[in-house]
């Protein structure tokens, strides 16, 4: 949703990806932002968060609901549900010696697609989760970041015969082990699964 549109930020290959900052005093924040319009739009985007000197939790929640000026965008089943949805959760843990990011979203498309008589129809199911864990051990860091990408995906449309549809699942552990006299040593591991037909 619009509330953390901005908040990603692409990581360089081959580099643990850098924390975010914590507030250096207690706070809560939400904010709740509501829009409805023409041709049956309808936005919801929630976000909430609450953190003090050592621990951030941030809770967000969007959907969108919109038929298109011809009702292009309404499923086939001629039924309107959401056609945009997001969940996202994250939670940050810092002492002196050691740090936890922890993430995870869930995003999904269900929506109609222009097509020749009856509308198409495109769903997209993608759920992602990573952790960045930094201990510091007599003066030497362990770095550990690990994540996990799910995709299922699937289009009807009359220019095809049949439903087309994928399933990615992708997998990232990265650990690296740095010395008080910043020498480092690490693993980097991935596997990836594609299925389609």
């Amino acid at each position: 949703g619009p509330s953390y549109l901005h908040s990603f930020q692409p990581d360089k290959a081959g580099e643990v990806p850098k924390m975010e900052s914590i507030p250096d005093s207690a706070q809560i924040s939400s904010s709740f932002d509501y829009r409805k319009g023409d041709y049956l739009f309808d936005q919801l985007d929630i976000k909430a968060d609450f953190g003090d000197e050592s621990h951030l939790l941030r809770i967000n929640g969007f959907k969108r609901t919109y038929a298109g000026t011809f009702g292009e965008y309404v499923q086939p089943e001629g039924i309107l549900t959401p056609n945009q949805q997001s969940y996202r959760l994250d939670y940050l843990s810092t002492s002196e010696l050691e740090k936890v990011y922890a993430s995870t979203a869930h995003f999904v498309t269900n929506s109609g697609i222009p097509d020749s008589s009856v509308n198409g129809h495109h769903k997209n199911i993608t759920t992602t989760a990573g952790i960045l864990y930094t201990k510091i051990i007599g003066g030497n860091t362990l770095d550990l970041h690990s994540s996990q990408f799910n995709q299922e995906r699937s289009i009807t449309h009359s220019s095809k015969d049949s439903t087309l549809s994928s399933f990615i699942n992708r997998t990232h552990i990265h650990m690296k082990w740095t010395t008080k006299t910043n020498k480092s040593i690490g693993v980097i591991a991935d596997n990836q699964i594609i299925l389609y037909n």
